[in-house]
């Protein structure tokens, strides 16, 4: 016997998923503010590809902005671009694929804050080390 159904896109799976979902997300509050939301959304995203990152950005003119990255890792590259390209038309959403480049004037006076440290960029030295095509670096704080 063949088995005749349509293989599950995992893309379209995912979509679906979210439409649904969306509501609880928006209506919720601030989905921006839970890390719960994230985790779901990104639970979900996962089942497309282990390596996604998404992000969420706190409601501007009533639209949450998810960005989905590769996380780095260009393999991922066409995946996210297909990710991006395939998302639904939902209103109070919008959907971008990579992480865009910050202005500088939102970049000065950032600060990463953490339960247990403050690192200031102003306030920190780093030493880039390179190995071969690998790049590390100390951070002196």
């Amino acid at each position: 016997m063949f088995n005749i159904s349509k293989k599950s896109d995992k893309i379209e799976d995912f979509w679906n998923w979210f439409s649904l979902h969306e509501n609880e997300f928006r209506n919720s509050g601030d989905p921006t503010q839970s890390d719960e939301y994230l985790s779901i959304i990104l639970e979900q995203g996962r089942k497309i590809t282990e390596g996604l990152a998404l992000e969420l950005e706190p409601p501007k003119n009533e639209v949450i902005r998810m960005t989905i990255s590769a996380n780095g890792d260009i393999n991922l590259f066409p995946i996210v671009e297909k990710i991006v390209e395939k998302a639904p038309k939902i209103n109070g959403w919008s959907f971008v694929a990579f992480r865009q480049r910050l202005p500088e004037s939102k970049v000065k006076g950032m600060i990463l804050k953490t339960d247990e440290f403050v690192l200031n960029p102003n306030e920190i030295k780093f030493k880039p080390i390179t190995n071969g095509e690998d790049l590390e670096m100390v951070i002196f704080a």
